[in-house]
C-alpha cells in the first residue's frame, strides 16, 4: 500500500471517528432534553397534586370564600410540607434534580456547537485539500506563454495591459495554481476564486 493510500484510510478513519462523537453529542442532547420535559411533567403532576390537596383543605374551612381567592394566598413552599409532605419532599427533590440536568443540558448545547464548527472546519480543509491539490494537476499540464510563465514562476501576478509598453500592471503575490493575485482572480476568475475562497476570505 503507498503512502498515498495509508494517507487517505487515516483521513478516512479520523473522519469516522469524529462523525461518532459528532452524532453522539447530538444523540446525548436529544436525551438529555427527552429526560428533562419527562421530568417538567412529573413536576407539574406533584405540584398539580400539591394545589388540590390544598384547595380541598381550604374548602373545609369557614373563611373560604372561592377557588381563585385561596388559591391567592397559596405557597407552595409554606404551604406543600403542611398539605402533602411526602409529595413536596419529592417535588422539591425533582427540582434539584432538573436544575443539575439543566447545567448538563448547557454542557451537552456547547459541546454540540463546538462539533458543527469543526464539522465546517473540516469540511472547508477537505474542500481546500482537494482544489490545492486539483489547481496543483492544473499547474503541472498548463502552459502559459513564456513571459506570463516567468511570472508565474517568480511568483507574481500575471495579468496584462492590453497594448502600450508595460505590460504587466500589478506585481502582488499570485494565489497557488493560479496566474493572478487575490484581487485580479476575483475580477477576471470569479469561479476559481469562489472555489478556492468560498466565504470570500
Amino acid at each position: 500500500m503507498s503512502d498515498k493510500e495509508n494517507y487517505e484510510n487515516l483521513i478516512k478513519k479520523q473522519i469516522l471517528s469524529f462523525d461518532l462523537h459528532k452524532n453522539q453529542s447530538y444523540v446525548d442532547r436529544l436525551m438529555k432534553e427527552g429526560e428533562i420535559k419527562g421530568l417538567l411533567k412529573l413536576q407539574k403532576f406533584y405540584r398539580n397534586t400539591i394545589e388540590a390537596k390544598y384547595l380541598i383543605k381550604q374548602e373545609k374551612l369557614k373563611s373560604f370564600k372561592s377557588i381563585e381567592a385561596s388559591m391567592k394566598k397559596f405557597d407552595i413552599e409554606k404551604d406543600g410540607p403542611k398539605v402533602a409532605k411526602e409529595i413536596y419532599f419529592a417535588y422539591k427533590q425533582l427540582l434539584v434534580v432538573i436544575h443539575r440536568l439543566r447545567d448538563e443540558l448547557c454542557i451537552l448545547k456547547a459541546t454540540e456547537k463546538i462539533f458543527a464548527d469543526l464539522d465546517r472546519d473540516v469540511e472547508n480543509t477537505l474542500t481546500s485539500l482537494d482544489i490545492l491539490s486539483e489547481l496543483k494537476e492544473v499547474r503541472e499540464v498548463k502552459k502559459y506563454s513564456p513571459d506570463v510563465q516567468i511570472r508565474v514562476d517568480n511568483n507574481l501576478c500575471a495579468l496584462k495591459r492590453p497594448g502600450g509598453k508595460k505590460k504587466f500592471v500589478c506585481n502582488n503575490e499570485i494565489v497557488p495554481g493560479t496566474k493572478y493575485c487575490k484581487e485580479h482572480l476575483k475580477k477576471y476568475e470569479p469561479i476559481i476564486y469562489t472555489d478556492i475562497f468560498p466565504e470570500g476570505e
